[in-house]
């Protein structure tokens, strides 16, 4: 969802190859916005609405950005690894992603990518910034918060069920997750 409630970005493979596509609420207005030969995946609104972040792999898998018209596309990130799962920061200036099961963010406007020091954590997936600039991901199967900097680190579920792909309501109090659980033995 756009954050003015007005348009959702998707990707979908209409055209042969993920691309990344906007749409009005009600379903009209289809309008492609990438056109490339590789897939285009998990498009993220910037807080203001002035920016997509997405995955390309194009030359691996990267974070890039761009307009919501396809217009100043330009990559965020370059490194060998995967990247998955972009999240804006809530002054919309860096990007939080994970990378061969680490949590990184990077300034939008270019630089080094950071790792935050996460204190005993093993694979660290699906980052989400909360509205208080802390961010939460998944971790073998359970939700933790952590600020920036690494402190702060919270353990937010315990369970036998596998919690992932968390994301923060609008006003910064409620966490709404994907919630798995499998049952030894099933098919």
């Amino acid at each position: 969802w756009s954050p003015d409630g007005r348009a959702i970005a998707f990707s979908s493979d209409h055209d042969g190859d993920q691309e990344i596509y906007l749409m009005a609420l009600d379903g009209s207005d289809v309008r492609q916005i990438t056109h490339n030969a590789w897939d285009d995946l998990s498009a993220t609104w910037s807080p203001d609405g002035a920016k997509l972040a997405y995955v390309s792999t194009d030359s691996g898998q990267h974070i890039r950005v761009m307009a919501p018209d396809g217009s100043g596309d330009r990559a965020v990130t370059s490194g060998a690894g995967k990247e998955w799962w972009p999240a804006w920061s809530p002054d919309g200036h860096r990007i939080a992603y994970e990378s061969g099961g680490v949590i990184f963010t990077v300034p939008v406007d270019g630089g080094d990518p950071v790792r935050p020091p996460i204190p005993q954590i093993r694979v660290t997936m699906f980052p989400a910034w909360a509205p208080s600039a802390d961010i939460l991901f998944s971790s073998d199967g359970d939700l933790y918060s952590v600020a920036e900097d690494g402190t702060s680190l919270v353990r937010l579920t315990a369970s036998s069920t596998e919690e992932t792909t968390p994301t923060w309501g609008p006003d910064g109090s409620s966490i709404a997750f994907q919630l798995s659980h499998w049952e030894e033995g099933a098919r």
